[in-house]
């Protein structure tokens, strides 16, 4: 049996007449077989007040619905009617958009930290290099005197190498890390 929606109680008798009628079809009964059926249940309801019902001119009693809803081979239970408030399909509109924002809003931390990480690990390699550096200027430092002016000057040449990649790696990281904005 499908859910019948409606707006408001009055509602009710309306769609299970409309309800009945294209059960009835559906299973190829007459009204006058519906009849024989509900007569067999031991319900008394004539054929005209087969055709009211299905009009919504005619009110049904909760027996007489249970009973014609067993006699169209269709329990008749609570998922048949669900109750719609005018405004409920804007409320669930608006919680789906809750939902969809709060969801973004997680992806774009998940983001951020994912971020934030990469940022941490680049420092904690820059650190760690800068520590190679400063150790390898002590050993230097300390191996000058012993060095022959040859050596020297391949050292020295090197030292400006080194610089020029300083350099351009310090402007790479102004580039790539993110600014403070005050």
């Amino acid at each position: 049996m499908g859910v019948v929606q409606y707006g408001q109680l009055d509602e009710a008798e309306p769609a299970f007449g409309k309800w009945v009628r294209e059960r009835r079809q559906s299973l190829a009964l007459s009204q006058s077989d519906l009849v024989q059926r509900l007569a067999s249940r031991g319900l008394l309801v004539d054929a005209s007040a087969i055709s009211r019902i299905e009009s919504g001119a005619r009110s049904v009693r909760l027996g007489e619905a249970i009973g014609i809803a067993d006699a169209l081979d269709s329990p008749l239970g609570a998922e048949f009617f669900t109750y719609k408030s005018p405004d409920s399909s804007a409320l669930v509109e608006a919680l789906s958009s809750i939902e969809r924002a709060l969801f973004r809003r997680e992806e774009a931390i998940a983001a951020d930290h994912d971020a934030l990480r990469a940022i941490f690990k680049r420092q904690e390699t820059a650190h760690q290099h800068l520590l190679a550096v400063t150790h390898a200027e002590e050993v230097i430092t300390a191996a000058l005197p012993s060095l022959s002016p040859t050596e020297l000057e391949l050292l020295n040449e090197r030292l400006r190498s080194l610089r020029d990649i300083e350099e351009w790696q310090h402007i790479i990281e102004l580039a790539v890390l993110p600014r403070d904005v005050g």
